[in-house]
């Protein structure tokens, strides 16, 4: 299996938690002129075991567009997933 490469940029969201991720595009800014919060992900316990719950935070309630939130094995596949929906959704309004 390949590595993913993701092409945001990703920090912890706080430094106290260890599993909790944000992730920024410095291309994109937003109304203040910083780089736009793009979404987040964390460990969570579901039923099946543990997941990476992940979620966009930029462009909206586009549910009938792009996926806007799900579940993950991997923290990588995570930020990945917000990457391309994120990358959906700048293409739909002409960002790209």
């Amino acid at each position: 299996m390949s590595e993913i490469v993701l092409k945001y940029k990703w920090r912890k969201t706080w430094p106290d938690r260890e599993n909790d991720f944000v992730g920024r595009d410095p291309d994109t800014p937003d109304h203040l002129g910083a780089p736009s919060t793009i979404g987040r992900f964390y460990l969570t316990r579901t039923p099946d075991g543990e997941r990476w719950v992940w979620y966009m935070q930029w462009g909206g309630n586009d549910r009938e567009r792009v996926n806007t939130s799900g579940l993950s094995l991997t923290a990588r596949e995570a930020a990945k997933e917000i990457e391309n929906n994120f990358d959906k959704l700048k293409q739909i309004y002409g960002e790209s």
